[in-house]
């Protein structure tokens, strides 16, 4: 294959239903530079496996056992041979111009940068829209290049030697990515976005998964970014300032989810408002929990 540009990394467990459409997207990418397709798949059956059997541009590394999808990340950095490194998730269909634009991003110096998400067809409704709007309210289409001060794995570009140098994710099971990239942050490197590189997620999940994923990521917020420096006076104020903290992150989620749409999206997202406060007083929740048991970063997915 040559010199190799961009290297695509997926983890995977038991998502075949969901891969063959990503792969089919990466596929039909249309750009001059040499990409390669990495799958990590710790799924109990060969079902991933048959589905990329007949692709040979995918490397494709069968674990043994079920792992986090960080970890399974790192493996595949480890084995990428691309400059860049693409992470997405296995529902993320990428837009045929993917690999061109993160490329040229890319070269004007930008060395970790995440692309906007469009919640794509089939997603579980209104469940799914509520999920996009929660996790994905600083990766929309419409948004200009800004910095960030974290990126989601969903969809996340980093150089292949910065990644290493700052030792990949950690083995947590959830917010890795925000671990990850807050601490490269720390250590100087800019993180960017750019509204160039489109990914379109499929979310699928119920009301009670949703409830207990921004309950966790409540939860784990206060280790991976509080935890290490906070002396008893801050965590007071911390726990007395939280209500105000909670409603003032999600009233700049319900801002940013009504200015950067289309006018029919800002009316459906100025009407789901109320329903994203009461996500607030969740995520709010996960976090009292934190400060309040100190029992570390759930091991919960």
């Amino acid at each position: 294959m040559g010199k190799i540009d961009v290297s695509i990394i997926i983890p995977s467990y038991n998502s075949e239903d969901v891969l063959i459409n990503t792969l089919k997207s990466i596929e039909e990418q249309k750009t001059n530079n040499v990409f390669e397709i990495i799958i990590i798949d710790s799924s109990p059956s060969d079902n991933v496996q048959n589905v990329c059997k007949n692709n040979k541009r995918i490397q494709f590394i069968k674990l043994k056992e079920k792992t986090l999808p960080g970890i399974a990340r790192n493996i595949g950095a480890e084995h990428a041979k691309g400059e860049v490194l693409i992470f997405c998730d296995a529902d993320v269909l990428l837009q045929e111009d993917v690999v061109t634009k993160v490329w040229e991003f890319y070269s004007k110096g930008h060395k970790a940068f995440g692309g906007a998400l469009i919640l794509a067809e089939g997603s579980s409704l209104p469940v799914g829209l509520l999920e996009h709007y929660f996790y994905n309210h600083e990766s929309q289409k419409e948004r200009p290049v800004s910095k960030r001060s974290n990126l989601s794995s969903a969809l996340m570009i980093v150089d292949r030697t910065l990644f290493i140098e700052q030792g990949g994710f950690k083995n947590i099971p959830r917010m890795q990515d925000t671990e990850f990239t807050e601490r490269i942050s720390r250590n100087g490197a800019v993180l960017m976005f750019t509204p160039e590189v489109v990914g379109c997620q499929r979310q699928i999940t119920t009301w009670k998964g949703l409830n207990r994923k921004v309950f966790l990521c409540g939860h784990n917020l206060y280790f991976i970014r509080y935890k290490q420096n906070i002396s008893t006076k801050k965590k007071i104020l911390l726990i007395l300032g939280l209500p105000f903290l909670s409603i003032l992150k999600m009233s700049r989620i319900n801002l940013r989810n009504i200015v950067y749409t289309t006018p029919f999206g800002r009316i459906k997202a100025l009407f789901w408002t109320p329903v994203m406060y009461y996500l607030g007083f969740i995520w709010m929740s996960g976090f009292y929990k934190g400060i309040i048991r100190n029992r570390g970063i759930s091991l919960n997915r």
